[in-house]
């Protein structure tokens, strides 16, 4: 019976530990990996500067933030940078989020979101209340014509 009974519990062991296998690539790097692909330098509040691909803030490509009441999501393919400050209002970032076009706007978003990314030192995440800023690579159909190669116009 014992013999029988430690089979069992083998058997059951193996069964759950084989399903401990990878699911596909969040499973394996730990972190969402975006439709698209956005680089940025990524800047905590202690000034330390990671390069990062796959940059997503709760899975997303856009910042879900606050202008007064109303309720915002921001492209990342709009932003050129954004930098984050402290504020009175509890669990908020200020956050004044820089346009390629040049426009600017100061909005709020939530402490507790979390920022992901792939960098050269492995899976990165931070959340919004330790990041001082995130500059973001310009995508190529950001690019005017006076920027573009010859070739390319």
């Amino acid at each position: 019976m014992k013999k029988l009974t430690s089979l069992i519990a083998i058997a059951v062991a193996a069964a759950m530990l084989t399903g401990m296998g990878s699911l596909g690539s969040k499973a394996e790097t730990g972190i969402p990996i975006p439709d698209e692909n956005f680089r940025a330098v990524v800047t905590d509040k202690l000034l330390l500067s990671s390069k990062a691909e796959n940059v997503s803030c709760n899975g997303e490509t856009f910042f879900k933030a606050y202008r007064g009441k109303m309720q915002v999501a921001i492209p990342f393919k709009k932003v050129k940078k954004a930098v984050f400050r402290e504020t009175e209002e509890e669990g908020f970032q200020e956050v004044t989020v820089i346009f390629w076009d040049g426009g600017e706007h100061v909005v709020k978003m939530r402490n507790i979101v979390k920022c992901f990314g792939q960098t050269d030192l492995g899976p990165m995440q931070i959340k919004i209340r330790d990041l001082a800023k995130i500059e973001f690579e310009k995508v190529p159909e950001q690019q005017t014509d006076k920027e573009q190669p010859d070739e390319q116009r």
